[in-house]
């Protein structure tokens, strides 16, 4: 299962325990926040059925720490509605 909280008047979206902080928040501003819930309904061998290409572009990042670091600072900073640096 997934979850995503989004508060329009503040233009912000969350993703990490969306749930806790959409309730700090609501609790915080009083603003209304949508929180979506979903659920992961790819089969168990999906990774099987990637290309030879995706599975080595996947291997490539699982290697180097520094670069999944990168790239994961880069999607929180989008998921928060920040600029990139």
């Amino acid at each position: 299962m997934f979850e995503t909280a989004e508060c329009r008047t503040c233009d912000v979206k969350w993703r990490r325990d969306a749930r806790s902080w959409a309730h700090q928040h609501v609790h915080e501003t009083g603003h209304a926040v949508e929180l979506h819930l979903g659920y992961d309904i790819r089969p168990d061998d999906w990774m099987d059925r990637l290309s030879a290409e995706r599975l080595a572009e996947i291997e490539a990042l699982r290697s180097t720490p520094d670069t999944v670091r990168g790239f994961s600072e880069q999607l929180q900073r989008k998921i928060k509605g920040e600029k990139p640096h």
